[in-house]
């Protein structure tokens, strides 16, 4: 069973930090959360790491790009994961407070601690009121800003109030300008709404690569057109 494996490989049941698989580096993660068990303690031990995290590694090691973006973090096994190049600049987004607690401990222990900045809120095509973000307590990776895509179960989301912006909001309060951009969105259905929100970004930049979720179900019931959210990546 998992639980034995974990065991056998950490010494306990439940370790609270896990060393990233390909990676020097550490995070610390909710042993109780299924989401972190399977895919951050277990996963790696049957052979098992979801393709965005060697992506995100290999990417921002290989490219050094000017900016890297990792926009749904979870507990940061893609953000913390690479030795940044000194001249990359690094922004996590993720709109679940709980997961702070973490984020501070795994920045401690990072290198780049001290250059990566982590901003917690919903993330928009620009700045508006607080909105309700859903906690999902028994799978933190399906956390989610949807509304209608919630299950039945009064147990198993917590409804919290958080603040909503833009990329192109936090990164245009600076005068720099960045040459090349490398990131990865995986917010449940808002990937488009996140991208209508750095359009600046994306203009200003002279090469972008990333990684982005496609979840046509997710997509409709976020009331999104996916005929127009095509067109935008292909545009």
């Amino acid at each position: 069973s998992r639980r034995r494996l974990v065991r056998r490989h950490f010494g306990t049941t439940y370790p609270d930090s896990v060393q990233l698989t390909n990676s020097p580096h550490r995070i610390y993660l909710d042993p109780h959360d299924p989401r972190a068990y399977k895919i951050l303690l277990a996963g790696p031990l049957k052979g098992r790491i979801p393709r965005n995290q060697p992506f995100w590694n290999q990417g921002c090691t290989q490219l050094s790009p000017t900016l890297a973006l990792d926009v749904g973090v979870n507990f940061g096994e893609c953000l913390f994961a690479p030795t940044y190049s000194a001249s990359t600049e690094i922004h996590g987004f993720d709109a679940n407070p709980a997961l702070q607690p973490y984020h501070e401990k795994s920045l401690a222990q990072h290198p780049a601690g001290h250059r990566i900045q982590i901003h917690f809120g919903m993330l928009a095509e620009q700045p508006g009121p607080d909105a309700t973000f859903y906690v999902d307590r028994k799978w933190s990776g399906n956390s989610t800003a949807i509304a209608g895509n919630r299950v039945d179960d009064k147990d198993r989301y917590q409804p919290v109030t958080v603040p909503v912006t833009s990329i192109d909001t936090i990164l245009g309060e600076r005068p720099r300008q960045f040459g090349s951009l490398f990131f990865k969105i995986d917010v449940e259905g808002y990937e488009y709404r996140v991208l209508q929100g750095m359009r600046k970004l994306l203009a200003s930049t002279t090469w972008s690569v990333g990684l982005l979720e496609f979840e046509p179900h997710l997509h409709r019931v976020a009331g999104d057109s996916l005929d127009d959210y095509w067109r935008f990546l292909t545009s």
